[in-house]
Order: C-alpha cells, then sequence, then structure tokens
C-alpha cells in the first residue's frame, strides 16, 4: 500500500536505532534520483498516542522500519511510500 509521508511519525524511543545516518540517507536520496526502488516501510497503527513532547493524538502511524527511506523520501519531496503492515 502507498501512504502519504505527512501522515507518518518517527517515535525514537520506540526505534531500535538512537539516530538517523545522514550519510545514509543522503545515499538514498542519490539512488532514487537514479530511479531506484526501495522495498516497503514496515508501519504500525497506534491509538491514544502521546510523543516524546507530550502530545497526545487519537490515533498515529508509527515507522517501526524504514526510518532512512523516509528521511530520503521527505528530503526529495517525495509524497507518499509504500509501506506495509
Amino acid at each position: 500500500m502507498k501512504i502519504n509521508i505527512s501522515d507518518l511519525t518517527w517515535d525514537r524511543f520506540i526505534y531500535p536505532r538512537c539516530n538517523k545516518s545522514q550519510k545514509t540517507i543522503t545515499a538514498y536520496i542519490e539512488a532514487l534520483s537514479i530511479g531506484a526502488k526501495f522495498p516497503s516501510i514496515k508501519i504500525q497503527k497506534v491509538f491514544n498516542y502521546t510523543d516524546a513532547n507530550g502530545n497526545k493524538s487519537m490515533e498515529a502511524i508509527i515507522i517501526l522500519d524504514g526510518i532512512h527511506r523516509w528521511s530520503a523520501f521527505t528530503e526529495k519531496g517525495i509524497k507518499e511510500i509504500a509501506a506495509r503492515k
């Protein structure tokens, strides 16, 4: 399925890696520029979600795997990304 990039949330407290690698993101952006295809990111819908800043929402779609792909698509200006639950 395709999902809007802007609908996704990166929660660094539940993500297995603490930090994003800008080197990896830059490499993915370059690959996107020459037409590379990437696997789907893994997501999870969460209800009654509270982020690290204490902001609450009825639901959020959390990125479980694929933060570097999501970041590259975002920086490249791509509006949708393939995702799976």
